[in-house]
């Protein structure tokens, strides 16, 4: 059992950085609601400061989900009441999808160093047929 631990703090400790907010910094930030979490999908490059920020009614614990063979949780938030942030460093070996439970009811987000999605506006220079 003690080995368990030991190796989820190194995994931790290895893998994703949890920090202390700094005032003059700016963060890519989720918003944790009674709905879930805001933005579902979090953009990011490796090594980017994530801040998730609880604005739910309850208290929230923001979780790695564990891999399928693993009961390990690769990292973790402190309860956080609203209002409360927490900060996480994703590095290209963090895992990549989180949870968050209350009660019953289970809320996923993920982050993806992939390139957001850009949607094209719309084409509005087409002729109106009156030339």
């Amino acid at each position: 059992m003690l080995r368990i631990a030991m190796l989820a703090s190194v995994a931790v400790l290895s893998t994703a950085t949890m920090l202390n907010a700094d005032s003059e910094q700016t963060y890519q930030t989720v918003v944790i609601t009674d709905f879930g979490f805001f933005p579902l999908t979090t953009y990011v490059d490796p090594g980017e400061i994530v801040q998730f920020n609880n604005q739910a009614d309850n208290a929230r614990v923001i979780s790695a989900i564990p891999f399928e063979d693993s009961q390990i949780v690769q990292w973790t938030s402190p309860s956080l009441e609203k209002g409360e942030t927490f900060l996480i460093q994703v590095n290209a070996d963090t895992v990549l999808e989180f949870t968050s439970s209350l009660a019953e009811e289970e809320q996923h987000g993920a982050f993806s160093f992939d390139e957001p999605p850009i949607e094209e506006a719309p084409d509005t220079t087409t002729s109106s047929g009156n030339n």
